[in-house]
């Protein structure tokens, strides 16, 4: 990653641009925040999104990497600066959106919340955090974490 990239992306500069993505490859890569003071995790609030409180969800926790490890390998750190910004503003704030898993024919499957689990983890420190999950697909994602952590 250029110095470039490095800049840009922490910078915080015209956030207006939402088409631009940056691949960080691995959590270490990314940029310390050197602009928003973040709480301690165990004081971060969360609460469902806009379309999770439409219906009912089951919240399970989940550990983040597990969580991140759903995705394809080149996906996990795909990164666009103005969701990166929003969420660190977010969680600075001391709540966030639950993050959103669902469960399909390859397994659990994370619908929603890259960038929260990626800040969570990299800026807060955090390994486990609640996950909203549709009531029809909360004990089929519960097995698979737990058949995760039986293999660990």
């Amino acid at each position: 990653m250029s110095g470039y990239y490095q800049l840009r992306f922490s910078a915080n500069t015209d956030l207006t641009i939402g088409d631009e993505w940056y691949n960080w490859q691995a959590l270490e890569n990314l940029p310390a925040c050197q602009v928003f003071q973040f709480p301690p995790a165990s004081e971060l609030r969360f609460r469902l999104s806009p379309v999770a409180e439409a219906g009912e969800f089951a919240i399970i926790e989940i550990p983040l990497q597990a969580a991140l490890d759903t995705m394809l390998p080149q996906m996990r750190y795909q990164l666009n600066p103005y969701r990166w910004h929003r969420v660190k503003q977010q969680l600075s704030q001391g709540e966030i959106e639950n993050p959103e898993m669902g469960y399909g024919y390859s397994g659990a499957d994370l619908m929603d919340g890259r960038h929260r689990i990626v800040a969570m983890m990299r800026l807060m420190g955090m390994d486990r955090a609640p996950f909203a999950v549709h009531p029809d697909r909360a004990e089929a994602v519960r097995d698979h974490f737990a058949r995760l952590a039986l293999q660990a």
